[in-house]
């Protein structure tokens, strides 16, 4: 089984990293309140806060395809649904950071149009080590979970007895 949540933390450390050395503060993983919702306001954790609070970011480690060749719809799902909790924040900057510049392309595509004013979407390239980890697992994850769905008596369509 693919180590998933251990290689999330390396690759949001390095996105923090990389955010921390081009904007000269520290950033960490925060829960922030959200404004602008009906009472009572609740909190969303976020990827990458800076220590001041004036900036804000999501990171998003996906690639645009699935193995299959088709649109990562479940990827640009979850995107938005994070630029959607991005616009509830009061920051300077509010940024979803995408670690592939392919999914980040995908993104401005899906958005044209309909990106609230005041939100980015950026591209923080991983170094070649941490992107070649992040494609070998997303390849095992891939396969694992092909294998789970084709398995007899489970559902393809949901991966379910």
């Amino acid at each position: 089984m693919p180590n998933t949540e251990l290689l999330k933390h390396e690759v949001e450390d390095f996105v923090r990293a990389e955010l921390s050395r081009r904007f000269g503060m520290r950033f960490e993983k925060r829960l922030v309140t959200l404004t602008g919702v009906q009472p009572p306001p609740r909190e969303h954790e976020f990827d990458a806060v800076s220590e001041d609070g004036s900036i804000i970011a999501g990171i998003i480690t996906s690639g645009p395809r699935t193995r299959g060749g088709r649109r990562n719809v479940g990827a640009v799902h979850h995107a938005t649904g994070e630029l959607y909790y991005l616009r509830l924040v009061a920051a300077k900057r509010r940024m979803l950071v995408a670690t592939d510049a392919g999914f980040r392309e995908l993104m401005l595509s899906v958005t044209e149009g309909r990106l609230a004013v005041g939100l980015e979407l950026i591209h923080i390239p991983l170094s070649q080590g941490l992107d070649e980890a992040v494609r070998r697992v997303r390849l095992e994850a891939s396969r694992e979970n092909s294998s789970r769905a084709t398995a007899p008596g489970v559902s393809t369509r949901s991966g379910r007895p």
